[in-house]
């Protein structure tokens, strides 16, 4: 592995996306982000732009120096379970569609799926209306 693909490996995991959601995010072909992060291949403009719009910091990707803060200050840490499954969600989706998106496309597949999991758990006997159920009939 190439020292931009352990860059692209890292940053896809700071973010804690699976390969398959990155590459999905990306564009790209389904054997193009191993090939990437075995440093088999180079990423091309495009991809680069896409994965940055779902927050991956591109300036230390190719250069492994973060200046100021990357584009989407984000961790797995910081990503609430609804975001980070909206976002292998919104990944999975556009890799099964093989379509490459603009940010703000990303942005709307990825809030249109968070609602999409609050309103299931809205659904009786799920998450959130089966705790409430439980709470009132006690």
């Amino acid at each position: 592995m190439d020292i931009l693909g352990q860059r692209l490996r890292a940053e896809r995991e700071r973010l804690g996306l699976s390969q398959t959601a990155f590459w999905g995010i990306g564009g790209g072909q389904k054997r193009a982000q191993i090939n990437y992060e075995a440093g088999e291949r180079q990423p091309d403009a495009a991809y680069l732009a896409a994965i940055a719009a779902a927050g991956a910091d591109v300036l230390y990707i190719l250069t492994g120096q973060r200046q100021g803060e990357p584009v989407s200050p984000v961790s797995p840490v910081q990503l609430d379970p609804d975001t980070r499954t909206a976002i292998e969600m919104a990944g999975d989706e556009l890799h099964r569609q093989r379509k490459t998106v603009s940010g703000k496309r990303l942005l709307e597949l990825v809030d249109g799926a968070r609602r999409y999991i609050r309103q299931a758990r809205e659904l009786p006997g799920t998450g959130t209306h089966a705790r409430n159920t439980e709470k009132s009939s006690t």
